[in-house]
């Protein structure tokens, strides 16, 4: 019965046998099965030798990496799709042909525009110092991802305090159209009759002025006043209103936000 080792091929996973691990390693200098071997040593234009050792330096350390991905318009030599991090493997013609320079700024640059990263990395870093080199590509792609990950806790602390906010203003209109229409006749009685006794309407619970609806109206008012100064709401509105403004205005003077 033949026994497998516990090492898989990096860039397949298929098991490995202890002999074909050891010749791999010994001879290639990665753990790969006997198809991938032969993918190795295929001496294709794409992807080139380079390209293939840094994709394979990435796979050991366990960096979700793809090759020779093609994302709608071109393919690039190295992809992580899911972070939109593509590396670029560039021979010497890249930095010693005018034209073929110009384009590949052009191509960084549009695919910028479209939000994807373009890391390129000269062919003699691979050849010379791939350890080193594929040591710090990883660094960059974990800060990277750490980085997304921070942006989408602050997106998701974003939209919960937008729900949370529409919540509380929809109470306040729910309440205050029960005070204004169906509470009319005791809000036009203390308007009319009792209002001198008191300034305002959502002034704080007076005490001869007590009916249910109106102090749930208040309520949620001043719910929603704390809510507004505690998450700094107009502070964060962009392209305001003269009438926004001028609400900011009128908060800020009375509640001290």
């Amino acid at each position: 019965m033949i026994k497998f080792t516990d090492f898989n091929c990096i860039k397949c996973n298929y098991p490995l046998y202890g002999k074909v691990y050891d010749y791999s390693k010994t001879h290639i200098g990665f753990a790969l099965c006997q198809n991938c071997q032969d993918w190795f040593r295929e001496k294709n234009n794409k992807p080139t030798k380079e390209t293939k050792m840094l994709y394979l330096a990435l796979k050991e350390r366990n960096i979700p990496v793809e090759i020779e991905k093609y994302d709608g318009f071109k393919s690039i030599d190295l992809a992580i799709p899911n972070m939109k991090f593509n590396i670029e493997v560039d021979g010497s013609h890249h930095n010693l042909d005018l034209k073929q320079a110009t384009s590949d700024i052009l191509r960084t640059f549009h695919s910028l525009e479209k939000g994807y990263f373009t890391l390129r990395i000269p062919n003699i870093l691979i050849k010379q110092k791939l350890n080193e080199t594929a040591d710090c590509i990883t660094r960059i792609i974990l800060d990277q991802k750490e980085k997304q990950m921070d942006d989408n806790l602050k997106e998701d602390d974003d939209i919960q305090i937008r729900l949370i906010f529409e919540k509380m203003v929809f109470n306040f209109i729910v309440y205050f159209f029960t005070v204004f229409e169906s509470d009319w006749e005791y809000t036009s009685l203390y308007i009319s009759q009792e209002g001198s006794n008191y300034e305002n309407l959502l002034d704080e619970f007076p005490n001869d002025a007590n009916w249910q609806n109106r102090d749930l109206m208040v309520k949620a008012y001043y719910d929603l006043i704390e809510f507004v100064t505690k998450n700094k709401i107009f502070k964060n509105i962009e392209n305001k209103t003269n009438e926004q403004n001028m609400i900011e205005v009128i908060f800020r003077e009375r509640y001290n936000l």
